[in-house]
């Protein structure tokens, strides 16, 4: 009997995570897949099933070619300059000096009052 509940004891620790990705990730990714071979109305409802048609036009379509593109070229630009900027203030941060307690205030000062803002406006 203990030999048992030791084998599914870690099991029972992941459940609660299972059950939430299941429920905030993978169920709606496959309602997305599977409304991407839908027609859908104004209301979010299917309406009529087109096989590979959505996708056959989306990828003719020249804008999507372009959105695709900038999407690449922000992607390009923006991962490295925000890892820098990351390292860098990281860096920063853990080199002790005069003024390092002001800076870690402030740096822990930004992150606290974006949610506090974030939290008023919803």
């Amino acid at each position: 009997m203990k030999r048992s509940i030791k084998k599914i004891e870690p099991y029972l620790f992941l459940l609660p995570t299972l059950i939430l990705l299941g429920a905030f990730v993978y169920y709606p990714f496959g309602k997305t897949v599977v409304g991407s071979f839908f027609l859908v109305d104004r209301y979010g409802g299917l309406s009529k099933f087109t096989g590979l048609k959505n996708y056959i036009r989306l990828f003719s379509d020249e804008g999507f070619y372009r959105a695709l593109f900038n999407t690449l070229k922000h992607l390009v630009m923006m991962v490295p300059c925000t890892i820098g900027s990351s390292l860098l203030l990281a860096l920063i941060s853990d080199k002790k000096s005069r003024f390092s307690r002001i800076y870690e205030t402030l740096f822990c000062l930004s992150m606290a009052v974006s949610t506090a803002v974030a939290g008023k406006i919803f």
